[in-house]
């Protein structure tokens, strides 16, 4: 089972850079969280957004930064089209 932050998948397309590293690269992120009152009365929490200019792409083993056409791609999902949609998951 992956950790909140991970994604378990069979394939990763995106590998480190380095010739000498098997890591893969991963996106993180900033997010704002909303704390809602469900039905029952408990606590729902969500995630409703991320910072354009809080993310990262990095490699999971030796911490190597994407290069730019993958870091503005990356970009452009989190802030959406023309900066006016925001991802929420």
């Amino acid at each position: 089972m992956p950790y909140i932050n991970e994604v378990e998948c069979p394939n990763s397309v995106f590998t480190c850079s380095l010739e000498s590293c098997d890591g893969v690269m991963e996106a993180s992120a900033k997010g704002w969280l909303n704390l809602d009152r469900g039905p029952d009365g408990e606590p729902v929490l969500s995630i409703f957004g991320f910072s354009e200019a809080d993310y990262e792409v990095t490699c999971s083993e030796c911490g190597t930064t994407a290069g730019d056409e993958l870091e503005h791609a990356v970009g452009s999902i989190l802030v959406g089209a023309g900066g006016k949609d925001w991802f929420r998951g």
